[in-house]
């Protein structure tokens, strides 16, 4: 979500009004949704004038919940029953996954574990070729129509980008197996735009409208992560999706403010959702219907932390984990070829059997993470 003024020079004063309520709110969304960071000691001491108060977590997330499985069965091809994406905006790889040099990932201990038992990441600077957004601009739309479509739009180049008339992997796996099993919540009201070209006629839930804070959140583009987590979990578990998307935001938010203590609490949080959101797999799994969680983030950061956009190309760079079925208990892995977010997309559609997207410009699924299904022109090749 570009919000500083050095990416989205053109903002007005009402548009940095509506920055900071929302910001205000994604504060307070931290306050009761983050945990504590793993290692205190490895993190950044906040100022006096940007400490915040003891963080608590609130009922939704609190439960401890049940011990998660080091050992699965082995990798077969069988279609999978659910994908879950989770996407938080704006956390470069460096945050997530550490650096060759340094690989420690204080702030992720649930994804640290997941990489540890049967999950595996591209994307660790130093480790291999890059990931990236496709860019030329790195913001927030741009980046969440590339990894929903699974290849770069070229029509949309930021922020003010009109909804989506591209089908995304939502609307195909809606039209596959109907309009009940995709379900899309994030906190960013305009993530809509880039999640389906329908999204009134399917679960979409995207900042304040329909949340239980919408009263409290009028007139913004923004729901706190607090708030967006909770209806996630209820989502997923209610609902069962074949496909859910998740999109959390504060750390791009806090990170606009230039408040990197708060950008790690977030960080930290969104650990704890990653965390039941693999126990959630594992509960599918356990009833027999195999399922895999991806995660990655929209872009990253600029080397001066605040800002991210065309004017920071570092910027562009991302990273992607996976777990679940089919994917290879590899940790984090040194890719041979440049990825893409636009290659998310093509990795579900082969998990899902779905048909694969051949034309120009498309992303391809990503092997060095999963296992995948040959396609039926593989198989009459005999590959």
């Amino acid at each position: 979500m570009g919000t500083s003024i050095s990416i989205c020079p053109n903002h007005d004063r009402t548009r940095a009004r509506e920055n900071t309520a929302y910001l205000i709110a994604a504060l307070v969304g931290l306050s009761s949704l983050a945990i504590a960071v793993t290692n205190p000691a490895t993190a950044p001491s906040p100022s006096p004038e940007r400490a915040a108060p003891p963080l608590r977590q609130p009922a939704a997330l609190a439960a401890e919940p049940a011990p998660v499985r080091a050992l699965r069965d082995p990798v077969t091809t069988a279609a999978l029953v659910h994908v879950v994406l989770i996407a938080i905006d704006g956390v470069p790889a460096r945050d997530v996954l550490g650096t060759a040099r340094d690989p420690s990932m204080p702030w992720m201990p649930e994804l640290a574990d997941m990489l540890s038992t049967h999950g595996a990441a591209i994307g660790r600077p130093g480790s291999g070729a890059d990931v990236r957004a496709s860019g030329p601009n790195y913001l927030s739309l741009p980046g969440y129509t590339e990894m929903l479509t699974g290849r770069p739009s070229s029509t949309c180049a930021d922020n003010a980008c009109p909804q989506t008339t591209t089908p995304t992997i939502v609307d195909e796996i809606a039209a596959r197996f109907g309009g009940e099993s995709t379900a899309v919540v994030g906190s960013w009201q305009l993530l809509r735009r880039a999640a389906s070209r329908a999204p009134d006629t399917l679960f979409v839930s995207c900042g304040p409208d329909g949340a239980p804070s919408h009263e409290l959140l009028a007139n913004t583009e923004y729901r706190p992560d607090a708030v967006t987590a909770p209806l996630a979990l209820r989502t997923l578990e209610s609902r069962a999706p074949r496909f859910m998307f998740i999109g959390l935001g504060d750390t791009d938010e806090l990170a606009h403010l230039g408040d990197r203590p708060g950008f790690v609490r977030a960080l930290t949080a969104a650990d704890t959702v990653i965390g039941r959101v693999r126990r959630i797999v594992d509960a599918f799994e356990e009833r027999g219907e195999p399922s895999a969680l991806f995660i990655t983030s929209d872009h990253g950061r600029a080397l001066s932390f605040r800002g991210h956009g065309a004017a920071f190309p570092e910027s562009g760079a991302t990273w992607i984990a996976a777990y679940g079925a089919h994917v290879r208990a590899a940790g984090v892995v040194a890719p041979s070829a440049p990825r893409r977010l636009a290659d998310l997309t093509p990795t579900i559609r082969r998990l899902l059997s779905l048909p694969d997207d051949t034309g120009a410009g498309a992303g391809a699924p990503l092997e060095e993470l999963v296992e995948l299904a040959p396609t039926a022109d593989t198989r009459r090749a005999g590959l």
